[in-house]
């Protein structure tokens, strides 16, 4: 089935920010980078914060790490966070088999330079520190400011 055009728009987006987020690049830099091209400064924040997020889930899930299924999306200025599935992102399900691809053919250093930047590379570090199994880690749902 071919891929539609849609499909590797965003393919070719997780690639992009992929390499960038490898690089010792920060955030804001890589989301510069990411906007210079067709990407919009939203979808550039989403892929910052999706791909090492979705990347982390590939490494370590199979180690026994659990992980939410959802996060929680913040509006700026808003109450109440909204509950969203992870796999309803497009950009995060994209990443995660991008994370396995390379997991499957064992390029474990693609994928270590990005995990480091999230969250759950530092939660799950600071955790086995301490003692922890991999297997009796289970992380909290993770939280993300959405733009309006």
């Amino acid at each position: 089935m071919p891929l539609t055009h849609l499909t590797k728009n965003r393919r070719q987006r997780v690639l992009e920010a992929v390499v960038l987020l490898s690089s010792n690049l920060g955030e804001e830099e890589v989301v510069w980078h990411l906007t210079r091209g067709q990407c919009s400064a939203l979808q550039a924040w989403q892929l910052v914060m999706l791909i090492p997020m979705a990347f982390a889930r590939v490494v370590f899930e199979p180690a026994g790490v659990r992980f939410y299924d959802h996060y929680l999306a913040w509006k700026k200025g808003a109450a109440k966070a909204r509950r969203r599935l992870l796999t309803s992102e497009p950009l995060y399900c994209e990443a995660v088999r991008l994370g396995q691809r390379l997991a499957a053919t064992r390029r474990l250093e693609a994928l270590y330079q990005v995990v480091r930047r999230s969250a759950e590379y530092t939660a799950i570090q600071q955790l086995r520190q301490s003692g922890s199994d991999f297997g009796n880690i289970r992380l909290t749902e993770p939280s993300l400011v959405i733009s309006p």
